[in-house]
C-alpha cells in the first residue's frame, strides 16, 4: 500500500493538531481559508477539522513532503499548529479520508493546484500564489467540467461528457446557461433561456441541413427545415406530430 501511494505522488501527511486558542467555529473559518489556498472546497474541510477537533489531531492532507511542509507553514501564519509525517492517510469511510494536494510550477512562475479526492473527483487550480482559479474539475464518471474566470468568481465554460458530447455554457455564476451542445457525430444544438430553461432552437446537421424549434424546454417543436440544396419545409402541429 505504502508503494502504491509513493508511486501517486503520496510520501507524506499533514496532521493538524487542535488548537486551544480558537473555539471550533473559529478555527474552521481560519483551516478554510487556509485550504482554500491549497484548493481544497469548504464541504471537505468541515468533516476533517470536526474529526481533528474531537479525537485532538487529524490528518487534513496528503502528498510530497514539499507541498506539506507549504501547508503546514501557511497553518503557522494563522496560528495553527500542523506537523508534516511520512507515510499516507489510511483508508477511510467516505467523506472522511483527505484529499490528496500536489503543488507545482506552471508557466511564468504561476502554481498549479492538483487536489485528489476520495471519492475520485480531481479539481485543478492555477494562478499566482493567493490567486489560484478552478480551471477544471474531473468526476469519477468521466465528466470533465472547464471554469473561466477569477478566483472566487470561476464559471463553468464548457462540459465535456464521458460519451464525447461537448456543452458550451455562457452567463455568470451561478446562472450559467447553456448555449450549445457538440455531439460526437457530428450534430451541433443551440439552446436559448435562462438556466435551467435552456430550450433547444436550432439544430445543424452535418449533411448541412437545419432544424428550427419552438416552444418550451421539454415541448420544442420543429416549425422549418431548411435543406443543404435549398428547400425549406415548414411545419405545423406539437412535437412529434409536425
Amino acid at each position: 500500500a505504502v508503494a502504491h501511494a509513493q508511486r501517486n505522488g503520496v510520501t507524506h501527511v499533514l496532521v493538524l493538531n487542535k488548537s486551544e486558542r480558537f473555539p471550533l467555529n473559529v478555527a474552521m473559518k481560519l483551516a478554510a481559508g487556509v485550504m482554500e489556498k491549497a484548493g481544497v472546497g469548504a464541504g471537505m474541510v468541515q468533516p476533517l477539522l470536526t474529526a481533528v477537533y474531537a479525537s485532538g489531531q487529524g490528518i487534513v492532507a496528503q502528498g510530497r513532503q514539499e507541498d506539506m511542509q507549504t501547508l503546514s507553514s501557511l497553518f503557522a501564519t494563522v496560528g495553527m499548529k500542523a506537523t508534516v509525517q511520512q507515510g499516507s492517510a489510511p483508508q477511510a469511510k467516505p467523506g472522511s479520508a483527505a484529499p490528496q494536494v500536489q503543488v507545482s510550477k506552471g508557466p511564468k512562475g504561476q502554481r498549479v493546484v492538483r487536489v485528489n479526492y476520495p471519492d475520485g473527483q480531481v479539481q485543478l487550480y492555477e494562478g499566482a500564489d493567493g490567486h489560484e482559479r478552478k480551471v477544471r474539475v474531473a468526476y469519477p464518471d468521466g465528466q470533465v467540467q472547464h471554469y473561466r474566470g477569477p478566483k472566487g468568481e470561476e464559471r463553468v465554460a464548457r462540459v465535456v461528457e464521458a460519451d464525447g458530447c461537448v456543452e458550451y455554457y455562457a452567463g455568470p455564476a451561478p446562472e450559467e446557461r447553456k448555449v450549445r451542445t457538440e455531439h460526437p457525430d457530428g450534430r451541433v444544438e443551440h439552446f436559448k433561456g435562462p438556466d435551467g430553461q435552456e430550450r433547444r432552437v436550432r439544430v445543424e446537421h452535418p449533411d448541412g441541413k437545419r432544424e428550427h424549434f419552438e416552444g418550451p424546454k421539454g415541448e420544442e417543436r420543429i416549425v422549418r427545415t431548411e435543406r443543404s440544396e435549398g428547400r425549406v419545409e415548414h411545419c405545423e402541429g406539437p412535437d412529434g406530430q409536425e
